[in-house]
């Protein structure tokens, strides 16, 4: 289930958060589907999203309109483009 999407505005990628855990330092690990040149699944920090930019300069922003869904309708949308 994706819960929560992150996008870069002046790019290509996305990321879609299936499960996250706070650490002990207060920074948050997500387990994430990413769309962008290529798809995989991996591990992102909110740090680390919040330090990234696109190609023009624009961080990256939550989805505010975005509704929890299963992965699997993200995946067959992407594959039907």
């Amino acid at each position: 289930m994706a819960w929560v999407k992150f996008f870069t505005p002046d790019s290509c990628w996305t990321w879609y958060i299936l499960e996250g855990e706070e650490k002990d330092d207060g920074n948050w690990l997500f387990f994430v589907y990413v769309e962008g040149i290529y798809e995989e699944y991996g591990y992102v920090t909110l740090r680390e999203l919040e330090n990234a930019r696109g190609q023009l300069g624009l961080k990256i922003e939550r989805d505010i309109h975005f509704l929890p869904k299963p992965i699997s309708k993200i995946r067959k949308k992407k594959q039907a483009s």
